[in-house]
């Protein structure tokens, strides 16, 4: 991804991320009782799932990238590593 990408992508999400904080204050402050924090729950749900689903498939992908790495290091051990009874034959 380019530098340029990369700020933009940031300063997008960003300001999504800016706009629910801001909306969300306002809300509690404008009704102040359990209604305004129910509806704020339920609609943030919706968000913090968009919020979820690239964060753990990026810790997925990074345990999975970990695992394969590891297995890779030891099948090229494996290759390498022979018998001594194998080696005098």
């Amino acid at each position: 991804m380019t530098p340029e990408a990369r700020v933009a992508a940031y300063t997008m999400f960003g300001t999504l991320a800016a706009f629910k904080v801001g909306t969300a204050i306002y809300v509690v402050f404008a009704m102040p009782n359990a209604h305004g924090i129910e509806f704020f729950t339920f609609t943030g749900v919706l968000w913090f799932g968009l919020v979820a689903i690239p964060i753990v498939g990026a810790i997925v992908f990074w345990q999975r990238r970990l695992r394969v790495r590891a297995r890779r290091r030891a099948l090229i051990a494996a290759e390498w590593r022979v018998d001594e009874d194998v080696a005098r034959r």
